[in-house]
């Protein structure tokens, strides 16, 4: 590591791992920022790589994404999820730091940087906390912040082109706001650079040549086809449709929740990206009204998903549970898509307009404009699918009657149909 050696006065005691986990789950911290507990370890100070993690954690779908604007400058999507990923990261730093034990905490120089399937750079960041705590001052902890920040922007091959300073005497709202304005720009390599790297492809290409022995003819391949790739899913709900409508029950009881679904729905569009195969999605999420995320069914593309994720990294809860406003948008969105689209509805189950559609079925599907779609649901209770898929309340047993009414089922498939 990096970071200068600690004073000898005033040594704060290691941080114990459970406080860690414990801090690192509330909701206001983007978990997937950072390098994950569950491919690295704490040493007591620091998330630490040790060897042989750098490759597995830069392939996940999560990360600060490291993108150059549009040289047009006529679509700034790229460069608003670049700041959008930056401020959530300085955000979640503030958030963290509000822990009496994390109340000098910095990103560390152990960060890593990799690209997610669709090939956008993203960029993970380790913690710190020094044991003798000269990172409690908010402006010099912004200052240590923004340097590992630049660094880990070097090694991906950028660097800031505005605004190159910030005032860390603003701390971390300073540092905040030089997130929300930061825009990319690729380092360029030396010509010098760029003539051996032209000379040695062009000997690499000459040396099969000369090496090359008498032809001879090459018998047909054996090989097999590679094999179908499985189903994709949502908490073990299958999802074997090209469109996806996630319905998001947002009300109270759901928010502990947030964070799990966000990190299955990056799974999910981790897969769908990697298979390069056409996919369009939207989230509506619902309580006592309904909200969708995308204004309608988009293609799937790294932007689009990160739009997504970033949404349910700042999703609130709201009041009330009224599933029916969800499916009212979702058949709007799906008629007018008129592809055949699955439904994922995500809730704790605790709603009174299910039997209504249960029993309001037709008229339901007079909605969707004859538009084909199957509604799948699931609860908290499997979203690690090791529970009983059998209901356990008269709330999931309605949702079950509500899925099998629209060709779906209620919990994970476990293999099945």
């Amino acid at each position: 590591m990096n970071e200068p050696s600690p004073s000898a006065s005033s040594p704060q005691q290691p941080i114990d791992i459970q406080i860690v986990r414990r801090t690192l789950q509330n909701p206001a911290i983007a978990r997937e920022l950072f390098l994950p507990l569950d491919m690295c370890r704490w040493d007591g100070q620091r998330v630490t790589l040790g060897e042989g993690h750098g490759g597995n954690v830069a392939a996940a779908y999560s990360g600060v994404r490291l993108q150059p604007p549009d040289p047009s400058n006529r679509d700034l999507t790229r460069e608003k999820v670049v700041q959008s990923d930056l401020v959530s990261l300085i955000k979640s730093l503030t958030e963290l730091r509000k822990t009496p034990q994390f109340a000098g905490a910095v990103i560390s120089s152990e960060a890593i940087v990799g690209r997610d399937p669709g090939g956008v750079q993203r960029a993970r960041f380790g913690l710190y906390v020094p044991p003798d705590g000269r990172f409690k001052n908010e402006g010099d902890a912004a200052r240590e912040c923004q340097r590992q920040i630049a660094s880990a922007m070097k090694r991906g091959g950028f660097r800031v082109e505005s605004p190159f300073h910030f005032d860390p005497n603003g701390g971390f709202r300073g540092l905040s706001e030089w997130a929300g304005k930061v825009r990319l720009q690729r380092k360029k390599l030396p010509w010098l650079l760029i003539l051996i790297g032209l000379v040695a492809l062009c000997l690499l290409a000459l040396v099969p040549m000369m090496c090359k022995g008498p032809s001879t003819p090459r018998p047909p391949s054996t090989a097999a086809a590679p094999p179908d790739s499985k189903p994709a899913d949502l908490f073990g709900t299958k999802v074997d449709t090209d469109s996806l409508v996630i319905l998001l029950d947002k009300s109270g009881s759901m928010e502990a929740f947030f964070p799990n679904v966000r990190d299955e729905a990056q799974r999910l569009f981790d897969e769908r990206l990697a298979n390069k195969q056409e996919c369009f999605v939207d989230l509506i999420t619902y309580d006592s009204g309904a909200h969708s995320v995308l204004g309608g069914m988009k293609q799937l593309t790294p932007d689009v998903g990160g739009k997504l994720i970033a949404y349910l990294h700042n999703l609130r809860a709201g009041g009330g549970t009224d599933l029916q406003k969800g499916i009212d948008l979702a058949a709007k969105e799906v008629k007018a898509h008129g592809r055949k689209t699955t439904l994922v509805v995500i809730t704790d189950g605790e709603d009174g307009t299910i039997q209504g559609m249960v029993t309001n079925k037709a008229s339901i599907r007079q909605q969707f404009g004859g538009a084909e779609f199957l509604l799948n649901s699931t609860t908290p209770r499997l979203f690690d699918q090791t529970g009983s898929a059998q209901p356990q309340n008269q709330y999931e047993t309605q949702l079950k009657q509500l899925s099998e009414a629209f060709n779906g089922r209620f919990g994970p498939n476990r293999g099945g149909p």
